[in-house]
C-alpha cells in the first residue's frame, strides 16, 4: 500500500513538471488533468507601481496558450476550454489540434468566464459568465 501512494505521489509530481515545462518565473501550477493546466507566471515589465506582473496562462503539457482564465477540461480530458484573455473569447483545445478552436467570440461584459458544465455524451458544455443569470450552450467541438 506503501508502495502505491508513493507511485501516486510521484506521478502528480510528474504530471505538474509538464506543466509549463522549463519555463522561468512560474510561480504556482494549477494541474487541471490529463496534459492540461494552468500556471501563474512572474513577468517583468512597467505595470505602473509595480516592475513585476503576475499572469495567469493556459497550458497544455509545455505547450503555452497565452494568459487565460477559467481552464475547465472535460471528465474524459480529451477536450479543455478556457477564455483568452487578449479577446475575451472562449476557446477550446484537444491534444493534436494545431491551435485552440474558438467557441463563442463575444461574452457578456464584464467578460469572466465563470463555470463549465460538461455533458460529453450529448456533445455540449454549458458555460456561465460572471455575474450574469443566463447561460450559454454550446457544442463541444469533434476530435476530427
Amino acid at each position: 500500500m506503501r508502495n502505491l501512494a508513493a507511485l501516486s505521489v510521484l506521478a502528480l509530481l510528474t504530471g505538474c513538471a509538464t506543466c509549463a515545462g522549463g519555463l522561468a518565473g512560474v510561480e504556482q501550477r494549477n494541474p487541471r488533468g490529463r496534459g492540461f493546466c494552468e500556471a501563474t507566471l512572474q513577468v517583468s515589465g512597467d505595470f505602473g507601481f509595480e516592475s513585476v506582473g503576475h499572469f495567469k496562462h493556459c497550458f497544455y503539457k509545455d505547450r503555452d496558450f497565452g494568459q487565460c482564465e477559467s481552464m475547465s477540461v472535460a471528465p474524459s480530458g480529451s477536450v479543455a476550454l478556457w477564455q483568452e484573455a487578449s479577446t475575451g473569447s472562449v476557446v477550446a483545445f484537444r491534444p493534436g489540434w494545431d491551435k485552440p478552436q474558438v467557441l463563442l467570440k463575444s461574452f457578456p461584459t464584464p467578460r469572466t468566464l465563470q463555470s463549465a458544465t460538461w455533458n460529453e455524451l450529448d456533445g455540449t458544455v454549458t458555460i456561465k459568465a460572471w455575474n450574469h443569470l443566463d447561460e450559454q450552450e454550446l457544442a463541444i467541438p469533434s476530435s476530427g
